[in-house]
């Protein structure tokens, strides 16, 4: 196809030269002829490069990637923990029951502040009629400090309430009665369970007997009692109470 082309062309030119063109443009044909020569061979350039089958790109190969492996979850194994121990509860006692309750609110108060001396130490004398029992506490005048002694009495069911009366009567008058019943069971408060709390001065008095004059100091004091127990025997409530007081002046 394409050297037929060619052919043709190059005969066509060879006809124009061969029919008497002149001379003087032999030149001019020349040129034309070379200029139709050489577009010839560019279009049979060109044909051949559209005849030629088109390269597709060239691909490449798609790299093949291996899909994950799976892998199973470590194995974590629970800490190993020691099952409790039994522990037995502590053993709580109950409380004491004691025989005798004794409520300081609800008993018959004697206070004595004097003798056939005149003033002397406050004694303070609680009566628990119903629980046949008498606590007794002596509150000392020999200074404002006022130290508390105490002690708990008990007696035998069988005892009177006159028999109680007479009992605190010889502990601290000096008319005694012959037949008094005798505590079963005697005992001293530890020391700090009854204290004074706190005291003011009220005035001043004479002793009262000619024997020994003086002037003494009045106060009033405040009384605080602790809870105590004497084993199964007896408890004594809490409380809190007044009393009076003389001191002797400097």
């Amino acid at each position: 196809m394409r050297l037929l082309r060619l052919v043709l062309l190059v005969g066509l030119a060879g006809l124009l030269v061969g029919c008497g063109l002149r001379e003087d443009d032999s030149a001019s044909r020349d040129v034309e002829q070379t200029d139709l020569e050489l577009r010839a061979a560019k279009e049979a350039s060109e044909e051949d490069a559209t005849d030629q089958p088109k390269t597709k790109p060239r691909e490449e190969p798609k790299s093949v990637v291996d899909p994950p492996i799976a892998v199973d979850p470590p194995v974590v194994n629970p800490p190993v923990v020691d099952p409790p121990i039994a522990v037995d509860p502590p053993t709580v006692e109950p409380p004491v029951a004691a025989d005798r309750i004794l409520d300081g609110k609800k008993a018959e108060k004697l206070e004595v502040r004097h003798s056939m001396l005149g003033f002397r130490n406050t004694l303070l004398f609680y009566t628990f009629k119903d629980e046949k029992t008498i606590v007794t506490l002596s509150i000392g005048n020999t200074d404002e400090t006022f130290p508390v002694k105490g002690k708990i009495h008990l007696f035998d069911d069988a005892t009177t309430e006159e028999g109680l009366k007479k009992w605190i009567n010889n502990q601290h008058s000096d008319g005694l009665f012959p037949e008094v019943p005798t505590p079963t069971f005697t005992g001293e408060l530890p020391e700090g369970t009854c204290s004074v709390t706190s005291h003011k001065q009220t005035g001043t008095s004479e002793n009262p007997s000619p024997i020994s004059p003086a002037t003494f100091k009045n106060y009033e004091v405040k009384l605080s009692m602790k809870e105590h127990a004497i084993d199964k025997k007896v408890k004594l409530s809490a409380f809190t109470d007044t009393a009076s007081a003389h001191v002797k002046s400097k």
